[in-house]
């Protein structure tokens, strides 16, 4: 959109314009020229290197030192899509944390990125299926991982890695400015246009690209009514185009340096797995065990004592805890286990196959009053059979704490009539997960 071309339509009408022709249009530009005083900074920028209208540019957000300076940022106002204005918090921490928190028609809508991946949390069916905390759609990620960098892309933009070339005085919308291209280390693929005041050289517009309902489309962003905070220009208006939607962003105060803690960046844990997020980690385990308590009752105060260790991996950004263990008793055995919670049902589940029994067991269960997680197979069909007993299986997760918890393993003979103890484990930690 640079006006060009001027000059080459010039070049043509003097090639066949008369000489008086030509010596009139000479001398009406004489006078043109001497009726203006000076050059306009936009055209004195016109002539300017990149480096200099970066400068100018970077200068007028508050320079480099002063963003540096900066370590969190906590926005809050009014955000107004589909007519509805509510309430929105934004919040960011160096060098790319980044949480939108806001309603979009009544439903609350959260947009993050925790430095590796956007994730979002929406009540709108149209934009999402899941009413919980997910990974954003691939086509999402690339925008709000943009969108969650600090600082304005002007700002250390070689320590960045982006390339930045000065196009030139624009037209736009009918308004003048100063354009710069701006491709993003992240994304080099996507030319972004800024568009500065040529008086200010603060950055007024920008057209980039950005995904709209699953596909690509052009993003237009008006920034306005510029305030210092903390000695930075930061826009308290902000107006996006972004297909067929109109969002508007007044923000009404603004906070820096506050201590924000990391953890509202990641990804809320699935409903029932904060208790056990302390689980993940490296292990050593006690376990003491019956011999046969079924087949032999009368050994059941016998107990032996063998020590062995445990991994448990946190999987799917804590939705599954999975373990490897071998379980050093009478009958040596390899076990590996998956323990879930399952939200629409509200009941833990757990998984486990083992060397030893060859079978993969089933085990449900609750939350109790007191702290603790039973979980069995009676509701599952998966028991084992051994002489003709058909024995159901019901685990007990106790004593949860940082660095330690138990695990009790029970079973029954009688359709969970009476329960009959087996084998005892006691997690201490050795280290954090792997």
């Amino acid at each position: 959109m640079t006006e060009l071309g001027s000059q080459s339509t010039l070049r043509q009408g003097m090639q066949s314009a008369s000489i008086y022709d030509v010596l009139r249009l000479i001398s009406l530009i004489g006078i043109l020229l001497l009726g203006i005083p000076s050059f306009t900074k936009a055209q004195a920028a016109e002539s300017a290197t990149a480096e200099e209208v970066i400068a100018r540019c970077v200068e007028a957000l508050g320079g480099e030192a002063a963003w540096r300076a900066i370590e969190t940022l906590e926005l809050t106002g009014r955000h107004t899509s589909f007519s509805h204005p509510e309430e929105f918090l934004l919040r960011r921490k160096r060098p790319n944390l980044y949480f939108f928190d806001h309603n979009e028609t009544k439903a609350r809508r959260v947009i993050a990125y925790d430095g590796e991946t956007a994730w979002w949390q929406t009540g709108l069916p149209v934009i999402s299926t899941a009413t919980w905390p997910v990974e954003m759609p691939r086509i999402y990620q690339p925008a709000v991982a943009l969108e969650a960098e600090f600082s304005p892309p002007m700002i250390d933009h070689q320590a960045k890695g982006h390339e930045i070339r000065w196009i030139g005085e624009t037209r736009f919308d009918g308004e003048t400015y100063l354009e710069l291209e701006i491709r993003r280390r992240q994304n080099p693929g996507d030319a972004e246009r800024w568009f500065l005041d040529p008086d200010s050289f603060l950055p007024v517009l920008s057209l980039t690209r950005r995904a709209y309902h699953g596909y690509l489309t052009e993003q237009l962003r008006h920034f306005d009514d510029y305030r210092e905070v903390s000695g930075v220009q930061i826009p308290h208006r902000v107006e996006t185009e972004l297909g067929n939607d109109f969002l508007l962003l007044e923000v009404s105060s603004v906070r820096t340096h506050l201590e924000i803690d990391d953890a509202i960046f990641q990804r809320p844990l699935p409903a029932g797995m904060g208790l056990l997020k302390s689980l993940a980690g490296r292990w050593q385990v006690t376990i003491e065990h019956l011999d046969d308590p079924i087949v032999h009752p009368e050994k059941r105060k016998t107990w032996k004592r063998s020590e062995t260790t445990s991994v448990i991996h946190s999987r799917a950004a804590g939705s599954l805890l999975e373990e490897k263990i071998d379980i050093s008793t009478d009958r040596p055995r390899r076990a590996r286990r998956m323990l879930s919670y399952d939200r629409f049902r509200e009941v833990y589940r757990l998984v486990h196959f083992d060397t030893f029994s060859q079978h993969l067991n089933v085990l449900e269960g609750k939350l109790g009053e007191d702290g603790r997680v039973v979980l069995t197979n009676l509701e599952t069909g998966t028991p084992i059979q051994i002489f003709q007993q058909t024995l159901h299986a019901r685990e007990i997760l106790h004593d949860i704490r940082r660095d330690s918890f138990k695990l009790d393993r029970e079973v029954s003979p009688d359709g969970g009539e009476h329960w009959g103890p087996a084998l005892r484990m006691t997690y201490t930690r050795i280290a954090e997960e792997p």
